[in-house]
């Protein structure tokens, strides 16, 4: 099949896809924000992807590429997500540990530091800003070459030789 528009009903045949119904709802978001039928919006996806792939831009099953995208996307999220933070409180700077929710979290008791720890770790709020953090590094050291990360398997140390 060319790229030209078909017009003719019978030059037309029903292909069926198979997809999460989140997946659909999302493609026909996408096709209505651009003011296109659902059929319309992925043929022209399909037309694109194959004018991409002849470039040698895209390659089917470039999963490896994809990935390395999201990674991506995942450490500038959370670079994003802990200027935000500084910004919104510059005074505390990129501390992990916040006065206030120190504070909230002593009792007129005393508590030993290992209890200290307890409750902060137990707290949803620092356990966010240690996960952003901690992505944050992560990311940091894949970049460097020390990391890696694979979907579904998650992230280990690589040789001091670099990737393997």
């Amino acid at each position: 099949m060319t790229g030209r528009r078909l017009s003719k009903s019978e030059e037309r045949k029903v292909v069926k896809t198979y997809a999460l119904e989140e997946v659909k709802q999302e493609w026909k978001s996408e096709a209505g924000e651009a003011g296109l039928s659902l059929s319309r919006y992925l043929h022209q996806l399909i037309q694109e992807s194959r004018a991409m792939r002849k470039q040698g831009r895209l390659k089917l099953g470039d999963r490896r590429r994809v990935e390395e995208l999201e990674q991506e996307v995942d450490e500038l999220q959370a670079k994003l997500e802990k200027q935000q933070r500084t910004h919104s409180n510059p005074e505390i700077g990129s501390s992990l540990i916040q006065p206030e929710m120190l504070e909230e979290r002593l009792g007129e008791e005393y508590q030993s530091l290992d209890q200290v720890l307890k409750e902060l770790v137990g707290n949803e709020e620092f356990q966010q800003g240690l996960r952003t953090e901690l992505k944050s590094e992560l990311y940091r050291l894949a970049n460097q070459g020390r990391v890696e990360y694979r979907r579904g398997s998650g992230w280990r140390k690589l040789d001091s030789g670099g990737r393997e």
